[in-house]
Order: structure tokens, then C-alpha cells, then sequence
């Protein structure tokens, strides 16, 4: 009886390590896509906050406006910030892509290492697994 005990906390021991390399690329994954989608949040968050802090500084230049060159000034300067934004937009949107491109080749990484790693434990299975007819 005890033996069966030993041999049976033995598998269970195994088992449990097996288990926690399966799980490893998993968190990995995990770990990079919460870290992705906090980068993503602070790149929209950022935008937002400027997006905002731009639209509250022409309408204080639109309540200023008092002439015909006050006028000139304000749609100059809404020119500008027009064109401020769209290359803020076109920034962050190349600060998304970089995320997703790196998110996706350190996935690949990962899961290239894995296959490796479980080739031979794959292989040895496949060898040792009774024949079905």
C-alpha cells in the first residue's frame, strides 16, 4: 500500500510539473497582451487628453475673436491645429501597428519555442501510445 502511495504522489508530482510547463507559454501570452493593451490604453488615453486640451484652446480663441483679424488669427490657427491632429493621428496609429507587430512576433516566438521544446516529449508519445485498430 505504500509503495502505491510513493508511486502515486510520484505521477502526481510529475503531473503537476507537465501541467506548469503546458500553462508557462500561456501566461506568457497573457502577460504580453496586458501589457499590449496597457500601452494601447495609454497611446488612446494621451490622444484623448490632447484631442480635448485642443478643442478647449479654440473655443477660448473662438470667444476672443472681437475683429475681422481676430477672425484671420482664429482660422489660422484652427488650420494648424487641425494639422496637429492628423499627425497625431497618423503617430499614434504607427504606435498601434508597432504594438500589434511586436505583440505578434514575440508571440510567435513563443509558441515556436514551445513546439521545440515539446517535440521530443511529442515524439516519445507518439511512439510509446498503444496501437488503435
Amino acid at each position: 500500500m505504500m509503495r502505491r502511495n510513493i508511486h502515486l504522489n510520484e505521477e502526481i508530482s510529475t503531473m503537476n510539473v507537465q501541467t506548469g510547463k503546458y500553462f508557462e507559454p500561456v501566461r506568457e501570452i497573457n502577460a504580453l497582451a496586458l501589457e499590449n493593451v496597457e500601452k494601447l490604453l495609454e497611446i488612446q488615453l494621451q490622444s484623448i487628453n490632447d484631442t480635448a486640451r485642443l478643442s478647449v484652446e479654440q473655443m477660448k480663441s473662438a470667444a476672443d475673436i472681437k475683429d475681422a483679424d481676430g477672425l484671420k488669427k482664429y482660422f489660422t490657427e484652427q488650420a494648424e491645429t487641425v494639422k496637429a491632429l492628423g499627425e497625431r493621428f497618423i503617430k499614434d496609429s504607427q504606435a498601434a501597428l508597432e504594438l500589434g507587430v511586436s505583440y505578434t512576433d514575440k508571440v510567435q516566438q513563443i509558441v515556436s519555442e514551445t513546439i521545440k521544446q515539446d517535440a521530443p516529449v511529442t515524439a516519445t508519445a507518439a511512439k510509446t501510445a498503444p496501437k488503435t485498430k
